[in-house]
């Protein structure tokens, strides 16, 4: 079923102290998912910044943090008792969430993948179309049928950019399945949060959202806005915990902004939502779908032939061009992670585009 991205925007003034309670002047406004803007977000994303003091007009309304529950590996939490939700944490509060169990896998066990086997003459192609730019690109690209792979420069650290969504995603649904968060909870957009706003706008300031629907915003149109606010929901270091124990290796969420990531980490994240195997194989395909409507599509889907089912993560920044995601073809379902160290501009996103294609012509024929 299609998400419905639905924002509930307080259309009364936001001011007043952060213990004030603030009543619209008028019914909240959805807005449905036919009513998102049109143009493409823009390329300049962003995924954290310094933070400036900002004009107080909509103070975060939270004062008494609320505790989370202390987890133990394998305790099981009762769903229906699930506790208050906590208020937005931020990372440079030094307030955590504590550990959480480790990440489960499919319900159903899962058939062993095929061993992985290296492509030299697919490689050979990918090599011939970056050419002398070669230096400054990551590709891993994998078919799930029967392990032919390429890696190239897979473990070489780039600038994720928004690619970190990826990860929050993944942190929020894990969340979900042990019983401490719902999709339903609101957050409110206060200044700190809205400071983070570099387009497409798509949460309001003051606006009251639910994780559902922030969800929702940051993989469509990469709202920094709701990835910032779902960080914080979810804990940065949790996010990390939870990324080591996928076995990333280099890729985390870091106070500094650093944001190091590899493509080969990302296509073992993708990798496991493609096999059903992140979190729960429900989580993985609603997952797979929140990627399915990912709006920028000049990179992997750009070439591919019209109908082709792409579930994909691009980020944008003046060091990263990536796109991260799973192609599904009439004859087989392939990870797809490219990534490059120039930014927006130059032909990067023609590059990937091309690379795309080529692995797909190539599994296809």
């Amino acid at each position: 079923m299609p998400l419905v991205l639905v924002v509930a925007v307080v259309t009364a003034a936001c001011s007043g102290s952060a213990s004030s309670q603030r009543t619209p002047s008028a019914p909240p406004i959805a807005l449905a998912t036919a009513a998102l803007p049109s143009s493409r977000p823009s390329p300049s994303e962003v995924a954290t910044v310094s933070q400036t003091a900002v004009q107080e007009q909509c103070p975060d309304p939270y004062v008494t943090p609320v505790a989370s529950p202390t987890l133990a590996a394998g305790d099981a939490l009762d769903v229906a008792a699930t506790p208050a939700p906590a208020p937005p944490i931020r990372i440079a509060h030094a307030i955590e969430i504590p550990p959480l169990p480790s990440p489960t896998t499919a319900r159903s066990p899962a058939p062993s993948p095929p061993a992985r086997r290296a492509d030299p003459t697919l490689e050979g192609r990918i090599r011939d179309r970056l050419g002398a730019n070669a230096s400054h690109y990551a590709v891993v690209i994998e078919n799930l049928g029967d392990g032919r792979r390429v890696a190239i420069d897979s473990d070489r650290v780039f600038y994720a950019a928004s690619l970190f969504k990826i990860e929050v995603m993944y942190e929020i649904f894990r969340q979900r399945e042990v019983g401490i968060l719902n999709f339903g909870e609101e957050y409110v957009a206060s200044d700190y949060y809205s400071s983070f706003d570099l387009g497409p706008h798509l949460v309001a300031p003051c606006a009251r959202v639910s994780v559902r629907d922030l969800l929702a915003a940051m993989m469509s149109v990469s709202d920094n806005v709701a990835a910032v606010m779902l960080q914080d929901r979810a804990g940065a270091g949790n996010v990390n915990d939870a990324m080591m124990a996928l076995g990333l290796g280099q890729t985390r969420l870091k106070e500094d902004g650093s944001l190091p990531a590899t493509a080969g980490d990302m296509a073992r994240l993708v990798d496991a939502i493609a096999r059903g195997e992140a979190v729960s194989r429900d989580a993985s395909k609603e997952m797979a779908d929140l990627m399915a409507t990912e709006e920028l599509d000049d990179r992997i889907p750009a070439e591919l032939p019209d109908g082709t089912r792409v579930e994909h993560k691009t980020a944008n920044w003046d060091n990263a061009t990536h796109d991260a995601g799973i192609v599904h073809g009439k004859k087989g379902t392939y990870v797809m992670v490219l990534m490059s160290d120039r930014g927006s501009g130059g032909d990067d996103a023609r590059v990937e585009a091309d690379i795309a294609r080529i692995a797909f012509d190539y599994f296809e024929q």
